[in-house]
């Protein structure tokens, strides 16, 4: 990195408990740049029962993005990635009921046998369309800033501003940058 300072930058936080990398796929197309992860062991205290005292904790996951407050902006890269934004809750919403979703289909394909390729059409309809979607918003996403040269308007307006470009920062999952 050059020895110029560095701006500030908007930071947003995302939880997760599975499909980290599309997440992470997602931002990079839009700019944004891995700050680090952070898994914090949640303690639930204990539960007491007739046999056993327990104690109840769970794991939340969450990785970070920052990007200049100065980011270039247009309107189809803004838009794009608004959607990207929403259905990327969906996807991770619906990825989080997995298990309980794989169960009840389970028990949906004991109980009605004759269904069962209805039932895995729509869990492979609901699951890979998301999927496939939150990417294809994320291609669009990386094109509209290579079309409309965002990083390097941003670059410009960092420099102008006296920060270092933003093009120097590497998404290295590293925490070395200064979110503010």
């Amino acid at each position: 990195m050059s020895k110029s300072k560095k701006g500030k930058l908007k930071v947003k936080v995302r939880k997760y408990a599975f499909g980290c990398q599309i997440l992470k796929f997602e931002k990079k197309c839009f700019d944004w740049v891995c700050g680090g992860h952070l898994v914090t062991d949640v303690d639930d205290g204990y539960e007491v029962s007739d046999t056993a005292i327990t104690h109840k904790h769970h794991i939340v996951k969450s990785v970070y993005f920052g990007r200049p407050y100065d980011y270039a902006k247009n309107f189809l890269f803004s838009f794009t990635e608004f959607l990207s934004n929403i259905v990327s809750f969906f996807r991770v919403l619906v990825l989080n009921l997995l298990i309980p979703a794989v169960i009840g289909g389970i028990i949906a394909m004991v109980l009605l046998p004759d269904y069962i390729p209805m039932i895995i059409g729509i869990y492979a309809g609901v699951y890979g369309g998301l999927i496939v979607l939150s990417l294809a918003l994320a291609g669009l996403g990386y094109l509209w800033r290579k079309v409309f040269k965002l990083r390097e308007k941003t670059d410009k307006i960092q420099v102008a501003a006296g920060y270092a470009p933003w093009s120097d920062y590497e998404d290295n999952n590293s925490t070395e940058y200064d979110y503010e």
